[in-house]
C-alpha cells in the first residue's frame, strides 16, 4: 500500500519491515526512515555477515588457528 504525504512516500513491505523513503520534487528516493528497531537488526545482520565473511577468507588463507593452541600461546 502506498500512501503520498507531501514530499514522503509511505511504503510497507509485509514480510518484515516499514519504510518510508524521502522522496524529491521529481519522485526520486534521495532518503530512508526505519524505526530505530528495524536499524539495529539491520546493524546486527551486518556484523554477522562480516563476521562470516572474515571467517570464510581466514579459511581460504590457511590463517585458521584451534582454540587450544591460542589457549596455550596465551597461558590459559
Amino acid at each position: 500500500m502506498d500512501e503520498s504525504i507531501g514530499s514522503m512516500v509511505y511504503l510497507k513491505q509485509e514480510n518484515y519491515m516499514s519504510v518510508q523513503y524521502v522522496v524529491d520534487d521529481r519522485g526520486h528516493k534521495t532518503g530512508v526512515f526505519l524505526t530505530l528497531d528495524e536499524y539495529e537488526k539491520m546493524l546486527d545482520l551486518i556484523e554477522e555477515l562480516e563476521d562470516e565473511k572474515a571467517y570464510d577468507v581466514a579459511m581460504k588463507a590457511g590463517e585458521w588457528t584451534s582454540l587450544a593452541k591460542v589457549e596455550k600461546e596465551l597461558g590459559l
